[in-house]
C-alpha cells in the first residue's frame, strides 16, 4: 500500500487574525463564502451538518448551503 503520510495538499495560504474578524458570524461566514466562489474553490458550498440524538449519538452528513440570510443558514441536503 502507498504510504499516505505524505499524501496531502495545502488548503489556505493565509491563516485567521482573530482581530479582523466581524462581530457578526453570520457576516463573517458571508464575507468568507464570498472569498471562496470568487477563487473558484471547489465545492465552496459544502458543510457538514451535525446532530446529537438523545442518546447522545452524533450523526453527520455533508450539505450544500444555499444562502445566509437573516442570521440563518439555508441548507440542501439529499437526506435520505
Amino acid at each position: 500500500m502507498t504510504d499516505l503520510f505524505d499524501k496531502r495538499r495545502e488548503y489556505g495560504i493565509e491563516g485567521i487574525d482573530v482581530s479582523t474578524l466581524d462581530s457578526n458570524p453570520f457576516k463573517e461566514l458571508s464575507s468568507w463564502l464570498e472569498l471562496a466562489l470568487s477563487q473558484n474553490i471547489l465545492d465552496a458550498t459544502a458543510m457538514v451538518l451535525s446532530t446529537v440524538d438523545e442518546n447522545h449519538c452524533p450523526d453527520s452528513r455533508i450539505v450544500l448551503m444555499k444562502a445566509v440570510e437573516s442570521e440563518k443558514l439555508i441548507f440542501f441536503t439529499n437526506y435520505q
